[in-house]
């Protein structure tokens, strides 16, 4: 999850979900995103993840016993007692339908719950507000939203009623488990970590709509506690790939290197690309490079392909089997500490208002990759914000969205050439 979806009252907002064709292993790539309905703004993506054939699994089971031997009730869980209002304090904005929550007990580490659906079903899966409230026993004293989910298996459908447990796993990673009022297995999630966000971030999420500015920041996570020895694994492949170099003779080597294991190597394998040229810091180019093709094999080959940089004296055995863990498909190892990409909102003072750009009112402006989307972006914000008045389009091939790109130009006084080569 990348950034929360925030609803301002009376104001509609289009949600868009899309699922990508299945791989070799049946894995599909999915994501989701909106806009608001009443206006042109682009698409904002809020989350992404990866569906998955599911496998035979054991039945998990709860005790028939409620709540669990040893149990001891945790007082002011329930709505009624004042949660949701602490909650509410928080920046938690739950209606009625999401008050859900209604006991919570520990037992030793563990969280059990129980929370309850006030409406019908309504023919979901499990209700969104019925997942959620099996959530708020987590919810500490700052805000924290869901940010990574792993390993979602929805076993049952229809329940209005569910028995929670809460189990810790790993530093911010929580095991949950759902079942009905006999007992039987609803929904269960392997690993769900939080992600906490300030009400500064809220703010700059709900001024910047979906058309809002974001960079990319290396931000620290915790190492897994559980790592395994750091062996040869079955199934993965581990390269190693010297900084410098002349970039495209470094592409070339690594692109040889992705073809061989996705023709050769197990189809549940993963092939780890161990780089050493500082990608959280002042990157080396021909690093940086070797990133950007791996990211793109990533992207056509979701979860097969890993890609950790480290220090040159680093012990890459451990790093490797520390990043395995962390299941990752991006990691970078600097200073002891382990860091992962992610996209975060710019803050308005690191926004500028204008644009550097700057052209003469008689010259041309040659915009590559006419064919692709970004291109026709590009050519919409240099005629409309900037004045550009002469276009000279390029790309391999034309098609429609060339020539609608062409047509919208040239209807607002614009001159626009298209040369293919």
């Amino acid at each position: 999850m990348e950034r929360p979806l925030l609803l301002a009252e009376g104001a509609a907002v289009v949600v868009q979900v899309s699922v990508g064709a299945p791989d070799e292993a049946g894995r599909r790539s999915v994501a989701v995103h909106s806009r608001p309905q009443s206006s042109g703004e682009e698409w904002g993506r809020h989350a992404t993840g990866i569906l998955a054939p599911g496998t035979a699994a054991s039945e998990e089971r709860l005790g028939t016993t409620w709540p669990p031997p040893g149990a001891r009730r945790i007082d002011g869980a329930g709505s009624v007692s004042g949660s949701y209002e602490r909650l509410a304090g928080l920046g938690y904005g739950y209606g009625p339908v999401f008050q859900g929550l209604r006991e919570v007990w520990r037992v030793g580490e563990e969280l059990f719950a129980e929370v309850r659906l006030p409406v019908e079903p309504d023919g979901f899966g499990v209700h969104p507000a019925l997942l959620d409230a099996a959530l708020h026993p987590l919810l500490g004293d700052e805000l924290r939203v869901p940010f990574a989910w792993s390993g979602v298996r929805l076993s049952s459908v229809g329940a209005s009623v569910l028995r929670v447990r809460l189990s810790p796993v790993a530093d911010g990673v929580v095991r949950v488990a759902a079942f009905d009022g006999a007992g039987m297995p609803v929904v269960t999630v392997e690993g769900l970590r939080l992600h906490p966000m300030s009400e500064e971030q809220l703010r700059q999420v709900a001024g910047q709509g979906a058309g809002g500015l974001f960079a990319l920041r290396w931000t620290p996570v915790p190492a897994p506690e559980a790592v395994p020895e750091a062996a040869p694994v079955p199934g993965v492949r581990v390269v190693e790939i010297a900084p410098g170099g002349d970039v495209r003779e470094r592409l070339g080597d690594v692109l040889a290197v992705v073809q061989d294991f996705l023709a050769e190597g197990p189809e549940d394998g993963r092939l780890v690309v161990v780089t050493h040229g500082t990608m959280a810091g002042v990157a080396d180019p021909a690093t940086a490079a070797v990133w950007g093709l791996l990211r793109s094999a990533q992207a056509e080959h979701p979860g097969r392909v890993v890609v950790l940089d480290t220090a040159a004296d680093a012990d890459v055995p451990s790093a490797v089997a520390a990043a395995l863990a962390m299941n990752e498909p991006q990691v970078a190892l600097h200073d002891g500490r382990y860091l992962v990409p992610r996209l975060a909102a710019l803050p308005a003072d690191e926004v500028r208002e204008e644009s550097p750009f700057s052209h003469s009112p008689e010259g041309t402006v040659v915009v590559t990759g006419a064919g692709g989307v970004l291109a026709g972006h590009v050519v919409r914000h240099l005629v409309g914000r900037h004045g550009v008045r002469h276009v000279v389009l390029v790309g391999r091939r034309g098609g429609e969205r060339v020539d609608r790109l062409v047509a919208e130009v040239s209807a607002v006084g614009a001159s626009v050439r298209f040369v293919v080569c």
